[in-house]
């Protein structure tokens, strides 16, 4: 199999084509890149098993919840509003699961799951003041973490 493109860097990807004697197939650009996942098999019209190709972009964040008892909650997720809405059902954490209604007060991209989840130990340390001072915007750049 032939690959033709630059190689993979966090930023913009792009990849010409891929090909094989046994199978050709292109795949599309996507933009921007956090994790790329790619899943590559056989052309369905040259082999017996039908395949596909997927590049997903997932891109995680940090959030904080608002809980009904005014308290905050502070995770990681790739999907704040459905995160929430887990949260809402009960199937989030226990914490939450107690202080329903929860609503999102906060979020942020990180760069990669590990990133988010550092920057989640980081906000779970700090205080409800100081949360709250993240969430208005009140806080400078250096106290939030992020320069």
């Amino acid at each position: 199999m032939t690959l033709f493109g630059p190689p993979i860097t966090s930023g913009h990807l792009h990849f010409d084509s891929l090909s094989e004697s046994s199978g050709s197939l292109s795949v599309n650009t996507v933009l921007p890149c956090t994790r790329v996942v790619c899943e590559v098999s056989r052309n369905p019209e040259r082999s017996r098993r039908a395949g596909s190709v997927s590049i997903v972009n997932i891109t995680w964040y940090t959030y904080i919840l608002l809980c009904s008892d005014g308290s905050f909650y502070v995770g990681i997720t790739n999907d704040p509003v459905e995160r929430v809405k887990k949260h809402n059902c009960g199937l989030g954490s226990r914490y939450a699961f107690s202080r329903r209604p929860v609503e999102l007060a906060y979020s942020e991209v990180c760069g990669s799951k590990s990133e988010a989840r550092k920057r989640e130990i980081q906000l779970k340390g700090w205080t409800h003041r100081k949360k709250q001072l993240l969430i208005s915007g009140s806080l400078p750049k250096r106290a939030n973490g992020h320069s």
